[in-house]
């Protein structure tokens, strides 16, 4: 069993929230895997695929900000709103469809019940325009269209022009991501040299416009939008997206409250087709079903949980200014996860350091592991229980700075603070990075580039 009837046996014997029995999710949670790799499994379990356009793989929408010449990730409003489906991103757009389903409502048309938008997120021709560029998309996307490309002006020819449109412009487009977003540039770029024609204003349609902080570079932008997937801002809020696609407010009062109602017959169980006898009719049905676009299984009938993103999320460190930022990235996934300091005002017991004389972190110190169990030694000077198990490897930042970690994966980093030189120093723990289950067996610092690896 694969896809929609494997998610179908599933949730026929475990009930709607089988997910549960999984670990997916735990790990998920815990930091263990990647926003990209959960929500595959997501999809997987909801019946997507990439076998099938009717029902590819859902990604978000995760950038906002498709103008500026840089892209600063550290900006929250630099990020689409996850808790709100594209028809609700601004407030006019998110009253004209309520205006729509409520309108729809008092027909109080049982056999066609009220919905806020009369496209989808998801369907076939989405997914064959985003992937225009490459065969055996095109192909598919011919079929679709008639044989011929559409008016240069509706195809997919801008990264900015396709969110203004799902996001704010367009009323019949609410349109979301597919994968390919998040690691294939190479749909990007018209490599086949396919005539799509030309623009209103004369312009030739070939490669796909790009904004302007990947500067025209198709690997740069495939980048930047998988650090966003990755970031600490959408680790905090991809559960509000998963309720709205995988979870509870996909159906019921509270996919109305959320303005997320679609066509009843994109929803799984909506109709038998077996049960209608007229084979026009049901051909009918089919059609509009497969060129509607499809709503996934539901996954989750209760609020996702909120990722615990303790060990992966950005920690602003406050005492250094020219502090680096620390990247965590495994040996076997992609994503980064981006992490910077933060300082603790209740650091106590062993885990605060005072007094020490004469700790200078600069190219005269001598800074080497202790004789006993997770202590190092600086200067010929020991401080124990820095871990409670053997520390595996000792790096430095800058003079400031120290970075121990340890065979249970635990990294911890230490601030030498010196107010007065050998009457009042300080060796502060800083934080704990908890992104790894294994020994520390490396750790590679370049301040030049402000990385932790």
């Amino acid at each position: 069993l694969t896809g929609r009837n494997l998610s179908i046996k599933l949730a026929s014997v475990f009930g709607a929230d089988y997910i549960n029995y999984l670990e997916a999710t735990k790990k998920w949670q815990r930091g263990e895997m990647s926003n990209f790799y959960y929500l595959m499994i997501l999809n997987t379990l909801a019946g997507r695929t990439f076998n099938d356009l009717t029902q590819y793989p859902i990604f978000p929408w995760v950038i906002a900000d498709y103008t500026s010449d840089e892209l600063d990730l550290s900006n929250p409003s630099n990020f689409r709103d996850l808790s709100k489906p594209m028809g609700a991103q601004t407030p006019q757009r998110a009253a004209q469809f309520k205006e729509r389903y409520e309108a729809l409502q008092s027909l109080d048309d049982e056999e066609s019940p009220a919905f806020h938008y009369g496209t989808h997120y998801s369907s076939a021709m989405i997914v064959a325009s985003f992937l225009i560029r490459l065969e055996p998309f095109v192909q598919s996307y011919l079929l679709l269209q008639g044989g011929k490309f559409d008016h240069a002006d509706r195809l997919f020819y801008s990264i900015e022009k396709a969110w203004n449109s799902a996001s704010r412009e367009n009323t019949t487009d609410v349109r979301e991501l597919i994968p390919e977003f998040y690691f294939l540039p190479e749909f990007l770029t018209n490599l086949n040299k396919y005539e799509f024609g030309k623009l209103q204003d004369g312009t030739e349609i070939s490669d796909v416009e790009l904004p302007k902080w990947a500067h025209g570079d198709p690997k740069i932008f495939i980048e930047k939008n998988r650090e966003a997937l990755e970031s600490p801002y959408v680790s905090e809020h991809l559960h509000e997206w998963i309720d709205l696609i995988f979870g509870f407010k996909q159906l019921g009062q509270e996919a109305v409250d959320a303005l997320n109602v679609f066509n009843y017959l994109s929803y799984h169980g909506a109709i038998d087709l077996d049960k209608i006898d007229n084979e026009i009719e049901r051909r009918s049905i089919t059609g509009i079903i497969h060129n509607f676009g499809q709503t996934p299984l539901q996954v989750f009938n209760k609020p996702h949980p909120i990722k615990d993103v303790t060990s992966l999320v950005r920690l602003k460190y406050e005492k250094i200014k020219k502090a680096p930022t620390l990247i965590y990235q495994t040996k076997f996934h992609s994503p980064i996860h981006y992490l910077q300091f933060k300082t603790h005002s209740d650091n106590s017991g062993d885990a605060f350091w005072r007094g020490y004389p004469k700790l200078f972190l600069n190219g005269d110190s001598e800074i080497k592991q202790g004789t006993s169990k997770g202590s190092i030694v600086i200067n010929r000077k020991s401080y124990e229980r820095l871990h409670d198990d053997d520390i595996t490897v000792l790096a430095k930042v800058n003079d400031d700075i120290l970075i121990t970690a340890s065979s249970n994966g635990l990294i911890h980093i230490w601030h030498h603070n010196v107010i007065i030189k050998t009457i009042n120093e300080q060796l502060e723990f800083e934080t704990q990075l908890r992104a790894h289950l294994y020994e520390i067996v490396d750790l590679k610092v370049s301040p030049e580039y402000n990385l932790l690896l």
